[in-house]
């Protein structure tokens, strides 16, 4: 049996489709709350907002999302999920932030013969080796991170994502305009929106956060949240939505 890294089965490709448009691409991933699974993605991408202008540019109707099939993991079964329903919303924001977030949550509930591999954004450490639960690793700026989505629309082979990295560009403490934005510095184009983002190492002696060092014998990493876009059109420099407020709009389900 195939073994794949722990992002890599949990970035869907997502087909956003709006009556009288061409369909525009994006990623998304799966998280479980109280009220079932939930689509993770960007606001922008279910209101076909502009996310730096704030210009409504289209109004998407549904997400075709491509889910592992049930026991498959790399065959993929078709899903859509509806956005409007009798003319309302089907998404949730944060609660407290609203429109600012640009998150949203998606309920999915056709998931005949689907497999679903979620993110828990409370417990954001992930460890191959069981011998590892708990370990975590020092992460500061200039450190590596990945993006792990869909640029362009494209996928590595079926729809496996493709794996972006770049460097976080400010302190894990500090939030960007006063809001839980982490920054990072990559080379990222359409179709990464939505994108979990996900610092991960191979194993090994690594630093810890605690100043010790660990050996471990096992792939090791932390999911950080979900990219949204650039901070301007001429810029590298783009956005982390931290794990923490996608934790706060799961509770609030």
């Amino acid at each position: 049996m195939k073994h794949f890294a722990f992002p890599t089965l949990r970035s869907l490709y997502i087909e956003v489709i709006g009556e009288g448009c061409k369909p525009a691409n994006a990623t998304g991933f799966v998280v479980q709350s109280s009220k079932g699974p939930h689509l993770i993605t960007n606001r922008h991408v279910v209101t076909g907002t502009d996310n730096i202008t704030g210009i409504v540019k289209w109004i998407p109707t549904e997400l075709k999302l491509m889910h592992h099939k049930i026991g498959c993991p790399g065959e993929w079964v078709s899903r859509i999920e509806p956005l409007l329903l009798y003319n309302e919303d089907q998404w949730s924001e944060h609660p407290v932030l609203k429109e600012k977030a640009d998150f949203v949550a998606v309920p999915i509930s056709n998931l005949d013969d689907v497999d679903l591999y979620f993110y828990d954004p409370a417990k954001p450490w992930y460890c191959f080796a069981e011998a590892n639960a708990g370990e975590d690793f020092l992460l500061g700026p200039a450190d590596v991170v990945s993006i792990v989505g869909f640029p362009f629309g494209k996928s590595s082979s079926g729809f496996f994502p493709i794996w972006v990295s770049g460097f976080l560009a400010s302190e894990l403490s500090e939030n960007y305009l006063g809001l839980p934005i982490q920054l990072v510095d990559s080379r990222t184009r359409v179709g990464q929106s939505g994108s979990p983002v996900f610092a991960y190492r191979a194993g090994g002696l690594l630093p810890t956060s605690v100043g010790t060092s660990s050996l471990l014998d096992g792939p090791v990493g932390k999911f950080l949240g979900i990219y949204s876009g650039r901070i301007d059109k001429d810029s590298d420099i783009g956005m982390i939505w931290k794990a923490s407020a996608l934790d706060e709009l799961i509770q609030s389900l």
